[in-house]
């Protein structure tokens, strides 16, 4: 995937690095590690998607490149129709 030439002048100028550095600060608190793409431990599936994500967030011990896994996507603010979804 190509990086939009803002996202690309933003990281030459460091705009986004005390951000960066913050997030990477409360992934180490919380035992979360990031996983980027071209890291070995990257899902390689989910390059297949058009849209995929350039860095997932783990917790806990997990080989995605092996066997089978689930994956959760949460909401802070999930609807009624959503939370009843869920629960059905």
């Amino acid at each position: 995937a190509k990086l939009k030439a803002s996202l690309a002048q933003s990281l030459v100028r460091r705009e986004c690095h005390r951000v960066a550095e913050q997030e990477l600060n409360f992934c180490t608190r919380n035992n979360i590690r990031p996983i980027a793409v071209g890291d070995a431990e990257y899902p390689v599936h989910l390059l297949e998607c058009p849209d995929y994500p350039h860095v997932v967030y783990v917790k806990g011990d997990i080989d995605f490149n092996c066997g089978h896994w689930l994956s959760m996507v949460g909401t802070r603010k999930a609807r009624l129709t959503e939370i009843r979804c869920v629960i059905d």
